[in-house]
Protein backbone atom coordinates (compact mmCIF):
# COMPACT_ATOMS: atom_id res chain seq x y z
CA UNK A 1 0.00 0.00 0.00
CA UNK A 2 1.54 3.28 -1.18
CA UNK A 3 1.15 6.09 1.25
CA UNK A 4 0.00 9.36 -0.05
CA UNK A 5 2.71 11.64 -0.50
CA UNK A 6 0.81 14.68 0.94
CA UNK A 7 0.80 12.91 3.98
CA UNK A 8 1.24 15.02 6.98
CA UNK A 9 4.80 13.79 8.53
CA UNK A 10 6.92 16.49 10.15
CA UNK A 11 10.34 17.18 8.85
CA UNK A 12 11.88 15.06 11.51
CA UNK A 13 9.83 11.97 11.28
CA UNK A 14 10.15 11.89 7.29
CA UNK A 15 14.48 12.05 8.06
CA UNK A 16 13.83 9.41 10.29
CA UNK A 17 12.20 7.09 7.69
CA UNK A 18 14.26 8.53 4.61
CA UNK A 19 17.38 7.05 6.40
CA UNK A 20 15.93 3.60 7.61
CA UNK A 21 14.41 2.88 4.35
CA UNK A 22 17.99 4.02 2.82
CA UNK A 23 20.11 2.18 5.19
CA UNK A 24 17.93 -1.27 4.52
CA UNK A 25 18.48 -0.74 0.74
CA UNK A 26 21.97 -0.59 1.75
CA UNK A 27 22.30 -3.53 4.00
CA UNK A 28 20.15 -5.57 1.66
CA UNK A 29 22.31 -4.64 -1.44
CA UNK A 30 25.58 -5.69 0.33
CA UNK A 31 24.00 -8.74 2.07
CA UNK A 32 22.62 -9.78 -1.76
CA UNK A 33 26.40 -9.32 -2.99
CA UNK A 34 27.53 -12.11 -0.22
CA UNK A 35 25.35 -14.54 -1.35
CA UNK A 36 25.82 -13.46 -5.00
CA UNK A 37 29.68 -14.62 -4.02
CA UNK A 38 29.08 -18.05 -1.93
CA UNK A 39 25.89 -19.43 -2.84
CA UNK A 40 24.93 -21.48 -6.21
CA UNK A 41 23.32 -18.86 -8.61
CA UNK A 42 20.22 -20.39 -8.36
CA UNK A 43 20.18 -19.50 -4.68
CA UNK A 44 21.64 -15.83 -5.47
CA UNK A 45 18.74 -15.48 -8.40
CA UNK A 46 15.85 -16.22 -6.14
CA UNK A 47 17.45 -13.87 -3.18
CA UNK A 48 17.90 -10.99 -5.81
CA UNK A 49 14.21 -11.30 -6.81
CA UNK A 50 12.82 -11.15 -3.37
CA UNK A 51 15.62 -8.53 -2.63
CA UNK A 52 13.97 -6.29 -6.06
CA UNK A 53 10.76 -6.68 -4.60
CA UNK A 54 11.65 -5.37 -1.14
CA UNK A 55 13.60 -2.28 -2.58
CA UNK A 56 11.10 -1.45 -4.87
CA UNK A 57 8.67 -1.46 -2.14
CA UNK A 58 10.96 0.77 0.24
CA UNK A 59 11.22 3.30 -2.54
CA UNK A 60 7.78 3.55 -3.81
CA UNK A 61 5.72 2.97 -0.29
CA UNK A 62 8.25 4.80 1.95
CA UNK A 63 11.22 6.88 0.13
CA UNK A 64 9.14 8.55 -2.99
CA UNK A 65 6.06 9.67 -0.57
CA UNK A 66 8.93 11.24 1.48
CA UNK A 67 11.09 12.90 -1.02
CA UNK A 68 7.83 14.41 -2.76
CA UNK A 69 6.92 16.02 0.60
CA UNK A 70 10.77 17.30 1.65
CA UNK A 71 12.75 17.33 -1.63
CA UNK A 72 15.98 18.41 0.04
CA UNK A 73 15.69 15.24 2.05
CA UNK A 74 16.75 13.35 -1.71
CA UNK A 75 20.62 12.63 -1.65
CA UNK A 76 22.42 13.82 -3.94
CA UNK A 77 22.51 11.19 -7.21
CA UNK A 78 19.31 9.55 -5.95
CA UNK A 79 17.51 8.80 -8.82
Amino acid sequence: MALDHQMDISLSAARKMADAALAASDALNKALLEVKQTESEAVFIAYREAVSEALMVLLTDVLNPVFAKYPELKPGGFQ
